[in-house]
């Protein structure tokens, strides 16, 4: 790796007055010593989004670094940009060395496909879903997540999908098909903390089985687009309605009809724990559902 120390003396660097001017430079001087860069915006549907720098071989081969602390460090003379670029050098270094090739090639489909996985994400919380293939439903939507290997994933874009060859209703019915392979997993509310689980309690729902297949992150809340979600609640609880708090992305709790005097308060609860004990990446939305006799989910706000 270069040192940028006596470079600095012979090059002018600008003061940073904004991070989107660090940003720009930084693609510069990384064009200038041979490297394929480039300002990109992220839209991560599981996560945070943000503007960051991407250097690799290719957009589907490569790694996207945000830079804000980075720039935070060098506006506040913590660091000299040299510094910075060094560092920005050392995390790409090390992101290479933890990158995992998938053992599939994307564009056998029929392969590929048994790698899906459906994953919910809250459509407020996303900037711009544009170029990700997705399906609506009430204020969530559903977007596909490729597992590449047992603790790495790839969310699906449409450059992806093309890779591919198919459609987005292909992934959409591929995806839900392996969910639906998967075991529901419902445990009595009260067994969580403890207790013994008796009929009609809330119930702490998700998929069973997911982390343990895929050493990562659950995205289990997609239980309630499971095919036998409805079935599975209503013989748990013994009763039709019920209503639905995500706790997170990666699990919901189920409250019968019949336990729930004022469901607004519901709405209240989730965004109280959200705020409090939820971490942000891990959020699903502030909203609660209510399931009627028809099987069919609504949004409570």
């Amino acid at each position: 790796m270069m040192n940028l120390a006596m470079d600095e003396r012979r090059t002018q660097i600008p003061v940073f007055t904004t991070e989107e001017l660090f940003r720009t430079f930084l693609v510069q001087k990384l064009k200038e010593d041979g490297y394929d860069a480039e300002v990109i915006d992220v839209t991560r549907p599981t996560a945070t989004s943000y503007r960051g720098v991407r250097i690799g071989i290719s957009s589907v081969l490569s790694t996207t670094i945000n830079i804000k602390s980075l720039y935070e460090e060098v506006r506040k003379g913590n660091i000299s940009f040299a510094e910075a670029y060094d560092r920005f050098l050392e995390i790409y270094e090390k992101s290479k060395k933890k990158c995992v090739m998938p053992d599939f090639d994307f564009r056998d489909y029929e392969e590929a496909k048994e790698h899906l996985i459906p994953v919910v994400v809250a459509k407020k919380a996303i900037a711009d879903l544009t170029n990700v293939p997705h399906k609506d439903v009430c204020d969530l939507s559903i977007v596909y997540k490729l597992f590449t290997a047992e603790d790495a994933s790839t969310t699906v874009t449409d450059q992806l999908l093309e890779i591919m060859g198919v459609s987005a209703e292909t992934i959409h019915a591929d995806a839900i098909g392996n969910l639906a392979k998967k075991e529901i997993h419902a445990t009595g509310l009260d067994a969580v903390f403890g207790g013994t689980s008796a009929g009609n309690v809330p119930l702490v729902v998700s998929i069973e089985e997911e982390k343990a297949m895929f050493g990562c992150a659950l995205y289990g809340a997609a239980v309630i687009f499971h095919p036998d979600f409805v079935g599975r609640i209503r013989k748990e609880i013994g009763e039709e309605e019920f209503y639905i708090l995500p706790s997170s992305k990666h699990e919901v709790i189920v409250m019968p009809a019949h336990l729930v005097t004022d469901p607004m308060h519901l709405v209240a609860m989730v965004k109280e724990v959200n705020a409090s004990s939820v971490d942000e990446d891990d959020r699903l939305t502030d909203n609660a559902y209510f399931c009627n006799k028809e099987g069919e989910m609504s949004a409570l706000k």
